[in-house]
C-alpha cells in the first residue's frame, strides 16, 4: 500500500499596457483624447480605446492518492480539490471611440467637419466581474475518484474507474436572470442552477496476443467533463450585474433615440451627437461621460439598460466529451517501437457563443 499526497499553486498574471506616449502621436488635433475611426477603414487616430486591461488567475489544489494491490487486483482511489481565483480590470471606451463618415479630404484637421456615425462611451470603471467585494470570481471543485486495474490473465488486463466532481461556483450561479429576458430563457428569471450529475466512468483493456511481452493491443473508452469558459463567466457576469457597477459602454447610433437616463435621478441628452459634425459632438460626449461616470449604480441589470450583452442559459447542462480509442504497439529489433492508434471524440451538450434570438 502507498500513499502519495501533493500540494500546488499557480499564479498567473497578465498585463496588456498603454502604449508609450511616441506611439499616440497620431491623433485629430483637438480631439486628442478621443479615438476617430473612419468608417471606410482608411483611418484609425487617437489613443487605444481598449487599455489598460489584464487578468489575474490564482490556483491551488490538494491532492492525495491511495494505491493497494492484493492478489490479481490494484486499487487506486483518490480525491483533490482545486480552488479557483479569477480577476479582471478592463477600461473599455474610457477613451470614447468614435465613428464618422470619410472626410472631404485626408488631412487630420478636416475629420472635425465629418458627420458621426455611432460612438461608443465608456464609464471608466475597470471591474470586470461587478456584485463582488474584490471583481473576483471564486470556485472551488471537489474531486474522487476510483479504480481497479485487473490482471484477468498473464497476457489480459482490465481497467475499470470512476470519477465524480463538483464545483461550487463554475459560471454566476448566485445572479438572477434580468426580468426582461424570462419569457425566452428556458426557466425564466432564474440563476444558472449547479449541474452536479458530473459522473465519469472509464474502461479500458491491454492483451498481449503473443504472450511474449513485445505486442499490446489496447481499446478503451470514457467519459470526461469540461471546465467552464472564465471569458463566458466574466462577460456574462457584466451583462446582469447592476448596470454602472461595473465596466459597461453606451452605445450611439444615428437613427435612434439616444437619450439615456442614469441612476440618482439624472439623464442625457446625446442626441446631438450624431446630429452633427465631429467637431460639435466632442463637448456633448465629454459632458455626458461625466455625468456616466458619476452616476451611482443602478437598480437593473446592464442588459436590461443597453439591449446588449452575453447570458448563458438557465438550463445549461456541462458539455462533456465521450472518447473511444485503440491502439497496437510492437516491439522491433535494434531497440524499436512501431506504435499505431485511433482516437475517436464525441462531444455531448455543446453550446455556441452567439444564438439567433438570444440576447
Amino acid at each position: 500500500m502507498t500513499n502519495s499526497f501533493r500540494v500546488g499553486v499557480t499564479q498567473f498574471h497578465n498585463r496588456i499596457l498603454r502604449p508609450d506616449a511616441a506611439s499616440q502621436q497620431l491623433a485629430v488635433p483637438g480631439a486628442e483624447a478621443y479615438r476617430i475611426v473612419v468608417n471606410d477603414n482608411s483611418l484609425i487616430a487617437g489613443p487605444d480605446n481598449n487599455t489598460p486591461q489584464g487578468t489575474g488567475e490564482y490556483f491551488n489544489q490538494y491532492r492525495d492518492d491511495l494505491t493497494y494491490s492484493r492478489g490479481h487486483h490494484t486499487l487506486t482511489e483518490g480525491g483533490d480539490v482545486t480552488y479557483r481565483q479569477v480577476s479582471v480590470f478592463n477600461f473599455a471606451s474610457c477613451f470614447p471611440n468614435i465613428t464618422v463618415n470619410p472626410p472631404a479630404s485626408r488631412n487630420l484637421p478636416d475629420l472635425l467637419n465629418s458627420t458621426v456615425v455611432t460612438a461608443v462611451i465608456g464609464n471608466c470603471n475597470g471591474k470586470r466581474i461587478p456584485g463582488t467585494p474584490d471583481n473576483s470570481h471564486r470556485n472551488t471543485r471537489y474531486s474522487w475518484y476510483a479504480q481497479d486495474t485487473w490482471h484477468i490473465l498473464p497476457n489480459l488486463t482490465a481497467s475499470l474507474g470512476l470519477r465524480y466532481e463538483v464545483d461550487t461556483h463554475p459560471l454566476n450561479n448566485d445572479l438572477s436572470k434580468p426580468s426582461i429576458l424570462s419569457t425566452i430563457l428556458p426557466n425564466g428569471a432564474a440563476a444558472t442552477p449547479l449541474d452536479k450529475n458530473h459522473f465519469a466512468p472509464h474502461v479500458g483493456f491491454a492483451w498481449d496476443p503473443t504472450k511474449d511481452h513485445k505486442t499490446s493491443i489496447r481499446v478503451g473508452a470514457g467519459i470526461y467533463y469540461a471546465g467552464s469558459i472564465s471569458n463566458l463567466v466574466t462577460t456574462e457576469r457584466a451583462s446582469i450585474a447592476p448596470f454602472n457597477s461595473g465596466n459597461d459602454t453606451l452605445t450611439l447610433q444615428s437613427g435612434q433615440n439616444n437619450l439615456f437616463a442614469f441612476s440618482g435621478g439624472s439623464s442625457f441628452d446625446f442626441n446631438p451627437v450624431c446630429q452633427g459634425t465631429l467637431r460639435n459632438a466632442l463637448p456633448v460626449i465629454s459632458a455626458g461621460q461625466e455625468l456616466y461616470k458619476a452616476a451611482p449604480a443602478a437598480t437593473i441589470p446592464t442588459v436590461q439598460r443597453t439591449l446588449t450583452g452575453t447570458i448563458i442559459t438557465n438550463n445549461l447542462v456541462t458539455p462533456c466529451n465521450i472518447q473511444t480509442s485503440a491502439g497496437i504497439q510492437r516491439e522491433l529489433p535494434w531497440n524499436m517501437v512501431i506504435d499505431a492508434n485511433v482516437l475517436y471524440s464525441r462531444g455531448v451538450k455543446e453550446f455556441t457563443r452567439d444564438c439567433p434570438g438570444t440576447w
